[in-house]
């Protein structure tokens, strides 16, 4: 990849997670909301493209957590979303 996409790719990762940590902070988002799940998962992932293509593996591996959180939240919320309409009908 180019070097220059990696780093646009970089930058765009870093600034989707700490747009969900405004909106957060900020009380604009709820962090058990999908969209702040989301922008933290795809912030993460492209994080991780990053890192992996600067060799930068503690970064990886910081990165690999933070997704990995994302993703137990957008399951848990869609469990429990599951569970609501399976109480309702």
């Amino acid at each position: 990849m180019n070097s220059h996409w990696i780093d646009l790719v970089g930058s765009l990762g870093a600034v989707l997670i700490l747009v969900a940590y405004f909106m957060a902070t900020t009380k604009r988002w709820q962090t058990h909301s999908v969209v702040y799940q989301a922008s933290n998962l795809c912030g993460a992932s492209f994080l991780i493209l990053y890192s992996f293509s600067k060799a930068a593996y503690v970064n990886l591996a910081i990165n690999v957590v933070w997704a990995s959180v994302a993703i137990v939240g957008l399951v848990f919320m869609a469990e429990h979303r599951r569970r609501g309409k399976k109480q309702k009908r």
